[in-house]
């Protein structure tokens, strides 16, 4: 047996009608945040617990537990979570194109402007000689 990994019942006779050892609750990982979630499913193999009691004339009989392994779910969501990584990549370099032409348009007036004060005859003139010139306007 390699280390990290629970022995199987099945494999392992010292097991065979053995309690198997507590594992976390998947209403655990289902309540949890998404960067826990994500942490809980990708951080490696493990198996989490579901339990629902058994009841028998209204008395408590048993219950039902179902281990749910983190593996199955990482390659139910790795795919999903690919795609959605890619689209907003890519959503983030169409913003950012559409950031850079649109202010490219806006500021293109100014543009002009600026082009304009630079090629008008008082464009080599300090401000200070400027100011007679307006106020006699």
């Amino acid at each position: 047996m390699r280390s990290g990994q629970e022995s199987d019942p099945a494999h392992d006779p010292n097991l065979i009608s053995q309690p198997l050892p507590d594992r976390p609750d998947f209403l655990e990982l289902r309540d949890a945040s998404f960067r826990r979630q994500l942490k809980l499913v990708f951080s490696g193999p493990g198996i989490t617990k579901s339990a629902w009691p058994l009841q028998l004339n209204s008395e408590p009989f048993g219950s039902t537990r179902i281990g749910v392994s983190t593996v199955l779910l990482k390659n139910e969501i790795q795919p999903h979570l690919r795609r959605a990584v890619v689209l907003s990549v890519v959503a983030v370099l169409i913003a950012l194109f559409l950031a850079a032409a649109l202010s490219n348009f806006a500021l293109s007036p100014l543009t002009r402007i600026s082009q304009r004060l630079d090629n008008s005859p008082l464009a080599g003139q300090s401000p200070s000689t400027m100011m007679p010139i307006f106020m006699t306007i």
